[in-house]
């Protein structure tokens, strides 16, 4: 069964990839606009640390990235990530399913010192609508901000910062490639992939 969905995986795998680099490249531009967000760790971003070396050693990213928040009340963190409509909360990564995780990385840092003091979230872009993603995120941010009936401009007029404006519909431009929203229907039906029934006989060859 193991070599079955490891082998029916590889055939997609290219196309898969394809989905959560855009994706995910799509949600961390995203993230850099939000005024809750201190700084997005994702390699594939000009000014992310380390980003020559990704540039030079790889060809493309995953849907895997990270996102420093500023300081907010631990209980903040925790109705947001709780409140989450599709984004579940998991370590894995390269699923269907996009994953949000709070992450402290001070005890495992050897190389140098964490001397961020918000938090660090773990963001795994799956294959999802990006509008219901960025949806759901606005949303989460609203809880996280404490303006369940406002939102993320009523927060950034009391903190002094601009409020966020992007339209949904707006292609982006990264890295110099034009990544779009997909105009597939919001939400779809998807079904369990079956088995393919034996033949008669099968099992009595092996």
């Amino acid at each position: 069964d193991d070599c079955y969905l490891a082998l029916r995986g590889l055939r997609t795998l290219d196309v898969r990839l394809q989905r959560h680099q855009e994706t995910g490249l799509l949600l961390a531009g995203w993230f850099k606009q939000r005024p809750e967000v201190k700084r997005v760790l994702h390699p594939a971003l000009p000014d992310c640390p380390g980003h020559e070396i990704w540039k030079r050693d790889f060809t493309g990213a995953s849907g895997l990235f990270g996102v420093i928040l500023d300081a907010f009340p631990k209980e903040n963190v925790t109705a947001m990530l709780d409140g989450m409509e599709y984004f579940a909360m998991g370590y894995s990564w390269g699923g269907f399913e996009s994953l949000i995780l709070q992450t402290d990385p001070k005890p495992v840092r050897s190389a140098n010192e964490w001397k961020e003091p918000g938090l660090c979230l773990r963001i795994h872009a799956g294959l999802e609508d990006p509008d219901d993603l960025i949806e759901d995120l606005e949303r989460g941010f609203e809880r996280l901000t404490g303006n369940l009936n406002g939102g993320a401009g009523s927060w950034a007029a009391a903190s002094g910062t601009p409020a966020l404006s992007m339209p949904a519909a707006t292609p982006k431009k990264i890295l110099g490639s034009s990544i779009r929203r997909s105009t597939a229907p919001r939400r779809f039906p998807f079904r369990r992939w079956r088995r393919r029934p034996r033949r008669a006989g099968t099992l009595s060859k092996i």
